[in-house]
């Protein structure tokens, strides 16, 4: 039996264009989840919002509910005991307000 020299050619691997096909599609993939996520973190932050401003809202009501109506009919028990007290629920709606820099004097 004659050896010949023939070399038999390994096609165990990938090829070039194929690897390059590879990396577009796991990079869009990528890409995908990305803004996915990111939409996903802002629909999160506005939920969170909307359910603190609701908490607000109905402990406010629930305040003025437990007042009597000579209570609620003069105008400065309403300023100074409902709306300008802190109910507990405005932590997360403080976080998001713009805060103003307050202008540095020099002395």
């Amino acid at each position: 039996m004659q050896t010949s020299a023939v070399k038999q050619r390994n096609d165990a691997g990938f090829t070039f264009a194929e690897l390059c096909i590879a990396i577009v599609v796991v990079l869009l993939f990528g890409a995908a989840v990305f803004a996915t996520n990111s939409r996903l973190l802002l629909a999160l932050k506005t939920q969170k919002e909307s359910t603190a401003a609701t908490m607000v809202l109905q402990q406010r009501m629930e305040s003025l509910r437990a007042a009597s109506y000579s209570q609620v009919a003069d105008k400065d028990y309403l300023k100074n005991n409902i709306f300008s007290n802190s109910t507990g629920s405005e932590e997360p709606l403080r976080s998001t307000r713009r805060r103003k820099r307050s202008p540095t004097t020099t002395t």
